[in-house]
Protein backbone atom coordinates (compact mmCIF):
# COMPACT_ATOMS: atom_id res chain seq x y z
CA UNK A 1 0.00 0.00 0.00
CA UNK A 2 0.99 3.93 -0.20
CA UNK A 3 1.06 6.57 2.02
CA UNK A 4 -2.36 7.67 1.40
CA UNK A 5 -1.35 10.75 -0.39
CA UNK A 6 -3.48 13.23 -1.79
CA UNK A 7 -3.16 16.01 -4.10
CA UNK A 8 -4.82 19.62 -3.93
CA UNK A 9 -6.86 20.27 -6.45
CA UNK A 10 -4.35 23.18 -7.52
CA UNK A 11 -1.97 19.95 -7.57
CA UNK A 12 -4.13 18.14 -9.39
CA UNK A 13 -4.77 20.76 -12.65
CA UNK A 14 -0.57 21.21 -12.45
CA UNK A 15 -0.31 17.73 -13.17
CA UNK A 16 -3.12 17.92 -15.74
CA UNK A 17 -1.36 20.54 -17.36
CA UNK A 18 2.17 18.86 -17.11
CA UNK A 19 0.21 15.88 -19.45
CA UNK A 20 -0.90 17.95 -21.53
CA UNK A 21 2.27 19.83 -22.26
CA UNK A 22 4.38 16.63 -22.11
CA UNK A 23 1.61 15.43 -24.97
CA UNK A 24 2.12 18.38 -27.06
CA UNK A 25 5.82 18.20 -26.60
CA UNK A 26 5.80 14.75 -28.26
CA UNK A 27 3.40 15.74 -31.22
CA UNK A 28 5.64 18.79 -31.89
CA UNK A 29 8.99 16.28 -32.09
CA UNK A 30 7.02 13.81 -34.49
CA UNK A 31 6.12 16.76 -36.41
CA UNK A 32 9.55 17.75 -37.13
CA UNK A 33 10.77 17.28 -40.66
CA UNK A 34 14.58 17.58 -39.93
CA UNK A 35 17.11 19.27 -37.03
CA UNK A 36 16.44 22.67 -38.52
CA UNK A 37 13.25 22.76 -37.50
CA UNK A 38 13.96 21.79 -33.82
CA UNK A 39 16.13 24.43 -34.10
CA UNK A 40 13.52 26.90 -34.75
CA UNK A 41 11.69 25.73 -32.09
CA UNK A 42 14.62 25.98 -29.91
CA UNK A 43 14.52 30.04 -30.57
CA UNK A 44 11.01 30.08 -30.12
CA UNK A 45 10.95 28.60 -26.72
CA UNK A 46 13.46 31.18 -25.19
CA UNK A 47 14.88 31.70 -21.86
CA UNK A 48 15.58 35.20 -20.32
CA UNK A 49 17.96 36.11 -17.75
CA UNK A 50 15.28 38.95 -16.52
CA UNK A 51 14.54 37.88 -12.94
CA UNK A 52 10.88 39.54 -13.09
CA UNK A 53 8.46 37.80 -15.51
CA UNK A 54 4.89 39.11 -14.87
CA UNK A 55 1.99 37.51 -15.79
CA UNK A 56 -0.49 40.41 -17.29
CA UNK A 57 -3.75 40.75 -19.16
CA UNK A 58 -3.80 43.80 -21.12
CA UNK A 59 -6.35 46.77 -20.35
CA UNK A 60 -5.91 49.34 -23.14
CA UNK A 61 -3.61 50.35 -25.49
CA UNK A 62 -2.90 54.56 -26.52
CA UNK A 63 -0.33 55.31 -29.03
CA UNK A 64 1.77 57.99 -28.50
CA UNK A 65 3.98 58.56 -31.92
CA UNK A 66 5.84 55.73 -32.76
CA UNK A 67 5.30 54.07 -29.64
CA UNK A 68 2.40 52.64 -27.36
CA UNK A 69 1.65 52.92 -24.01
CA UNK A 70 0.15 49.57 -23.05
CA UNK A 71 -1.34 49.38 -19.54
CA UNK A 72 -1.27 45.67 -17.85
CA UNK A 73 -3.55 44.24 -15.32
CA UNK A 74 -1.55 41.75 -13.18
CA UNK A 75 -2.88 39.53 -10.32
CA UNK A 76 -4.88 41.27 -7.27
CA UNK A 77 -5.97 44.17 -8.85
CA UNK A 78 -2.07 45.24 -9.51
CA UNK A 79 -1.57 47.66 -12.62
CA UNK A 80 1.99 48.47 -14.65
CA UNK A 81 2.15 50.54 -17.80
CA UNK A 82 4.84 49.20 -20.70
CA UNK A 83 5.85 51.51 -23.64
CA UNK A 84 6.70 49.57 -26.90
CA UNK A 85 6.99 50.28 -30.38
CA UNK A 86 3.86 50.40 -32.43
CA UNK A 87 4.98 48.17 -34.71
CA UNK A 88 5.83 45.59 -31.89
CA UNK A 89 2.30 45.87 -30.89
CA UNK A 90 1.41 44.52 -34.46
CA UNK A 91 3.74 41.69 -34.44
CA UNK A 92 2.87 40.63 -31.19
CA UNK A 93 -1.13 40.88 -32.11
CA UNK A 94 -1.23 43.25 -28.84
CA UNK A 95 -4.98 44.55 -28.39
CA UNK A 96 -7.37 44.46 -24.88
CA UNK A 97 -7.45 40.96 -23.07
CA UNK A 98 -4.39 39.80 -24.66
CA UNK A 99 -2.36 38.00 -21.81
CA UNK A 100 1.29 39.09 -21.64
CA UNK A 101 4.20 38.35 -19.95
CA UNK A 102 6.07 41.64 -18.92
CA UNK A 103 9.90 40.94 -18.33
CA UNK A 104 11.45 43.06 -15.84
CA UNK A 105 15.03 43.11 -14.89
CA UNK A 106 16.13 42.96 -11.37
CA UNK A 107 18.87 45.72 -11.71
CA UNK A 108 15.77 47.95 -13.76
CA UNK A 109 14.05 47.81 -10.06
CA UNK A 110 14.75 51.49 -7.97
CA UNK A 111 13.81 50.29 -4.24
CA UNK A 112 11.91 53.26 -1.82
CA UNK A 113 10.28 52.90 1.55
CA UNK A 114 6.86 53.24 1.03
CA UNK A 115 6.48 56.65 2.42
CA UNK A 116 8.57 58.08 -0.39
CA UNK A 117 6.82 60.73 -3.19
CA UNK A 118 6.16 58.42 -6.13
CA UNK A 119 8.10 59.90 -9.28
CA UNK A 120 5.48 61.31 -12.05
CA UNK A 121 5.53 58.90 -15.32
CA UNK A 122 7.04 55.39 -13.78
CA UNK A 123 5.63 52.32 -12.58
CA UNK A 124 4.54 51.71 -8.94
CA UNK A 125 4.41 48.91 -7.25
CA UNK A 126 4.06 48.34 -3.30
CA UNK A 127 4.85 45.00 -1.57
CA UNK A 128 6.75 43.01 1.32
CA UNK A 129 10.14 42.61 1.75
CA UNK A 130 10.62 38.78 2.21
CA UNK A 131 14.01 38.34 1.88
CA UNK A 132 17.23 40.32 1.76
CA UNK A 133 20.42 38.27 0.80
CA UNK A 134 24.02 40.24 0.86
CA UNK A 135 26.83 39.90 -1.24
CA UNK A 136 30.08 40.33 -0.07
CA UNK A 137 31.13 42.18 -3.47
CA UNK A 138 28.12 43.57 -4.65
CA UNK A 139 24.58 44.57 -3.87
CA UNK A 140 21.98 42.63 -2.61
CA UNK A 141 19.42 40.62 -3.74
CA UNK A 142 15.37 41.82 -2.44
CA UNK A 143 12.64 39.20 -3.12
CA UNK A 144 9.50 41.38 -2.92
CA UNK A 145 5.96 39.82 -2.73
CA UNK A 146 3.18 41.85 -4.56
CA UNK A 147 -0.19 41.84 -3.33
CA UNK A 148 -1.44 39.79 -6.21
CA UNK A 149 1.43 36.91 -4.74
CA UNK A 150 3.50 37.77 -7.82
CA UNK A 151 7.00 38.39 -6.30
CA UNK A 152 9.69 40.80 -7.29
CA UNK A 153 13.31 40.62 -7.57
CA UNK A 154 15.51 43.49 -7.39
CA UNK A 155 19.43 44.95 -6.24
CA UNK A 156 20.00 47.37 -4.17
CA UNK A 157 23.38 48.48 -2.21
CA UNK A 158 23.51 47.49 1.60
CA UNK A 159 23.96 51.29 2.08
CA UNK A 160 20.67 52.04 0.11
CA UNK A 161 18.69 49.47 1.72
CA UNK A 162 20.17 50.61 5.33
CA UNK A 163 19.20 54.54 4.30
CA UNK A 164 15.63 53.67 3.17
CA UNK A 165 14.69 51.26 6.07
CA UNK A 166 14.31 48.74 4.01
CA UNK A 167 15.03 45.54 5.71
CA UNK A 168 12.72 41.65 5.81
CA UNK A 169 8.93 42.92 6.57
CA UNK A 170 9.22 46.05 5.47
CA UNK A 171 6.73 47.65 2.87
CA UNK A 172 8.35 48.94 -0.10
CA UNK A 173 8.05 50.74 -3.72
CA UNK A 174 9.74 49.17 -6.45
CA UNK A 175 9.83 51.77 -9.22
CA UNK A 176 10.73 51.26 -13.26
CA UNK A 177 10.24 53.19 -16.26
CA UNK A 178 7.12 51.79 -18.70
CA UNK A 179 9.91 51.87 -21.20
CA UNK A 180 12.16 49.07 -19.02
CA UNK A 181 9.00 46.98 -19.18
CA UNK A 182 9.56 44.22 -22.05
CA UNK A 183 6.25 41.93 -23.24
CA UNK A 184 6.19 38.64 -24.79
CA UNK A 185 2.86 36.24 -25.36
CA UNK A 186 2.66 32.71 -24.50
CA UNK A 187 3.17 30.45 -27.42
Amino acid sequence: GGGGAKLSVEGERVLRLYQRVQALQAQVLEAAEDSSDLDLLNRLTLRTSARNQLLGRIVSITRQGHNDQVRLQLAGEVFIEAQVTHDSTLRLELENGTEVVALIKAGWLELHADNSEETNGNNCLIGRIDNVTDAEDGPSEVRITLPGGQTLCAMATPEHLHAQQLKSGATVQARFAASLVLLGIPM
